[in-house]
């Protein structure tokens, strides 16, 4: 896998032997990683970079995990809702009980192995990984036998592609917004204009994915709305390189 596709992971341990022990098995499984030493060290990191999961020593000085957490909570949007997991030498037991009070997503005990965090992937990332698995086998980015028949006239083909493109800044910077605003009936209002944007222009792959998000934000699941808006933006951009280059051709 590309080194910039990886996923990146913060791991937060005042102990330099765990850090260190954390950080060779993540990167033998192909995951950027990046350290902090403490809690104020980690938040400050979360607000300049972008992390896909933070694992989340809970016993260190000047501010516990638990209150790490918590503060991480606080700065909203998609940096506040990065899944967060606690690791934990002590009783898992009373650990997992814990968790849900400061809105820890799961809990991961000390000594691990690569095998736990396959587990802890393998549940964590399920929703994104089973939308990978039906976008890439099955939908095209753009169906383009779709879009002539629908559309026999050339110059009105043209005249839409036309006004998606000059709409796109508008309707990125909405859809950017209500994902910042980690809002589920903002970012419903602006899913659900773009989905009748995406069923006209026969771009099936994002108008799925679209879908998709829009059941999550019915639902109010906000987490799991969330974890979809990288898949979004990447499939919004592939849309517009393939419909550009459509283009070029009318």
């Amino acid at each position: 896998m590309d080194e910039k596709n990886r996923r990146k992971i913060l791991v937060v341990d005042d102990n330099n032997i765990s850090r260190r022990v954390m950080c060779q098995i993540l990167k033998g499984m192909h995951i950027n990683v990046e350290e902090a030493k403490n809690g104020y060290e980690a938040i400050d990191m979360i607000k300049k970079d972008n992390f896909d999961m933070i694992f989340m020593d809970i016993f260190m000085p000047l501010m516990d995990g638990y209150e790490t957490s918590l503060k991480i909570r606080d700065l909203g949007g998609t940096k506040g809702n990065i899944p967060i997991i606690a690791v934990t030498g002590e009783d898992l037991e009373f650990t997992e009980r814990k968790i849900v009070e400061y809105k820890i997503n799961d809990v991961l005990a000390k000594p691990f192995r690569k095998e736990d965090l396959e587990k802890l992937f393998e549940k964590s990332f399920d929703i994104e990984n089973s939308y990978n698995d039906v976008q890439t086998e099955n939908l095209p980015i753009f169906n383009q036998g779709d879009f002539e028949l629908f559309y026999e006239d050339k110059k009105f083909r043209k005249e839409i592609l036309t006004t998606f493109f000059g709409d796109q800044h508008k309707d990125l910077e909405k859809i950017s917004k209500a994902f910042k605003e980690a809002d589920c009936e903002s970012i419903h209002d602006a899913l659900h204009y773009m989905k009748g944007s995406f069923t006209y222009l026969k771009a099936e792959r994002i108008l799925d994915l679209t879908e998709r998000i829009l059941d999550f934000t019915y639902r109010n699941e906000l987490n799991e709305t969330l974890l979809l808006e990288k898949q979004l933006m990447l499939n919004y951009s592939l849309l517009l390189k393939e419909l550009l280059n459509y283009y070029k051709t009318l």
